[in-house]
């Protein structure tokens, strides 16, 4: 990874702002996973710098997010990324965010907002990494498996995310094991650790660009990926995602009965 712009001393105090606004005033607590996260991505940022500069810079960052109203330095430190930062660079910076705001293994609605309104603000979108014809590829089939692209598996991931966080506007740490799960039965070759940057992938699209009609495409890349006689395994899959917190909702239900219309299966079970 690239350092940041020698020309800004102040760059990784305005990063490390960023990332303790999202840790903590997103949900008002930043746990030891979320501080370690921290951490080590402005180690990546700065491979040269010292432990005392990043302390330094975190401690500033601290400083500005205690003392008043948080609202200005971090917009400020917001602006002053998007200004600095070449593009390239500010879409690694959303991923960092992504990892931190996953690292106490859940996803909150502040979070995905925090998110999403920075990656407006950088005009950073995220799409499909797709070639048409990898989306021809069967989940099923392994060997026809483009693990470098965008594929079926990663519209799966989309769909159990939208599922699980638009319904209710929060991804709980037990939902997130369920996607995790259930794509992983779909992989039986993969191992467990390939299967976040999956579900990480799709999420990344999922935040930086909510259009209805990426979730449309994924729905229809799902249907011409799965043979019929399987898709009433997926509508079994979305189910035990939708609860995996102990709760189907109305609007949980609701979507997958539109998936099973959509996919030509019965009604789903209730």
């Amino acid at each position: 990874m690239e350092d940041l712009p020698p020309q800004n001393k102040d760059m990784l105090r305005n990063l490390a702002l960023l990332y303790i606004a999202l840790a903590h005033n997103t949900d008002q607590d930043m746990d030891s996973a979320e501080a370690d996260t921290i951490a080590d991505r402005l180690q990546l940022w700065q491979a040269e710098a010292t432990n005392e500069t990043l302390q330094q810079a975190v401690g500033d960052a601290l400083q500005a997010y205690t003392q008043g109203s948080a609202a200005d330095p971090v917009r400020e430190a917001a602006h002053a990324v998007g200004e600095t930062v070449p593009q390239d660079l500010r879409a690694f910076i959303l991923e960092d965010l992504m990892d931190i705001a996953l690292a106490d293994d859940k996803f909150l609605h502040e979070e995905n907002s925090f998110i999403g309104e920075l990656a407006s603000l950088w005009e950073v979108r995220s799409e499909p990494e797709e070639k048409p014809e990898e989306r021809k590829w069967s989940i099923l089939n392994e060997k026809a498996r483009d693990t470098k692209g965008w594929t079926a598996i990663h519209d799966l991931a989309y769909i159990y995310l939208t599922l699980a966080h638009e319904t209710d506007s929060y991804l709980s740490s037990e939902e997130l094991e369920a996607i995790q799960a259930k794509l992983s039965e779909w992989l039986p070759d993969v191992d467990d650790d390939e299967v976040l940057p999956v579900v990480k992938e799709a999420l990344r699209l999922y935040v930086q660009n909510p259009e209805r009609n990426v979730f449309e495409d994924a729905v229809e890349s799902v249907k011409q990926a799965v043979p019929e006689h399987q898709r009433d395994a997926v509508l079994e899959d979305l189910r035990y995602v939708a609860g995996a917190d102990k709760e189907l909702l109305e609007q949980e239900q609701a979507l997958i009965d539109d998936l099973a219309a959509a996919w030509g299966q019965s009604e789903t079970s209730r």
